[in-house]
């Protein structure tokens, strides 16, 4: 009793260190933007390197962008590689394993495909030119979605959620953010830490559901957002004109505090 007494203050003690840390809140929307956004100028640095190398019109940033139609060829190739292989589900790309073999065929699919369309992309005419974008492409994507998965899953670049409603949508929700595989943990790499429900049927008060904890009914609501560092309420009720006036003044005293509130629609 005593080991696990110590082991849960232990828990406790890191748990503040990590709330107590500066934080820099990425909403799921800007880490997609942002994956795709450093994926698509690694690719295209991939490229522009080797033609910077074979070219003899002089190295120069002129050089680099004229031929811009390549660059576009390019970007559009890897969208649909990309897409064809779900490199942007955030889940995925919180799991090394599961990241570095799905990133690894959208790169050689995009390498493939692209060094067979002709007209629209640059004369790479010997095969070390060819072996260098790939090989740039490659380890250049494979390393950045590494650095992704360790690092951007960490506490500081998350935000923590209550979900207002344990009903159906909110299940619905909870399942679909912890819908992940192999060695992603739930809500890992979807930018979200959902510390726990609020809603006011008495009878789900301190139990779970789907493996969140119920901490109360609305009149928690405020100071559970401020006692645990809250960033985000996620309103899980899909009418709504149920949402009675005391539960909107809450919501609208949490956005005083700098809470964000936001629908699931």
């Amino acid at each position: 009793m005593k080991l696990e007494t110590t082991a849960a203050k232990q828990r406790s003690q890191v748990q503040r260190h990590w709330l107590n840390k500066p934080r820099l809140r990425i909403r799921t929307s800007e880490r997609k933007i942002f994956l795709f956004l450093v994926d698509v100028l690694i690719i295209n640095l991939a490229l522009a390197i080797p033609w910077l190398l074979a070219t003899e019109e002089g190295r120069s940033l002129a050089t680099i962008v004229s031929p811009y139609k390549w660059y576009i060829t390019l970007t559009i190739v890897w969208c649909v590689s990309a897409f064809i292989f779900d490199v942007y589900n955030l889940a995925r790309s919180a799991s090394t394993t599961n990241i570095v073999r799905n990133i690894g065929l959208a790169a050689l699919t995009t390498v493939l495909v692209y060094t067979l369309i002709p007209w629209l992309t640059p004369p790479l005419q010997s095969r070390t030119l060819v072996f260098a974008f790939a090989g740039l492409v490659l380890g250049g994507l494979v390393s950045w979605r590494v650095i992704y998965a360790q690092l951007f899953v960490q506490p500081q670049f998350r935000q923590r959620a209550l979900v207002i409603g344990a009903g159906w949508a909110g299940r619905t929700l909870v399942e679909s953010l912890g819908n992940v595989t192999h060695d992603a943990n739930p809500f890992r790499g979807t930018g979200y830490e959902l510390v726990g429900f609020i809603d006011d049927n008495p009878e789900l008060t301190g139990g779970q559901v789907v493996g969140v904890p119920v901490l109360g009914g609305r009149d928690v609501l405020v100071p559970m957002a401020s006692a645990l560092h809250i960033d985000e309420l996620i309103l899980a009720i899909t009418q709504r004109h149920a949402i009675a006036d005391d539960l909107f003044d809450e919501l609208l005293r949490c956005r005083e505090m700098g809470v964000h509130v936001t629908t699931m629609s």
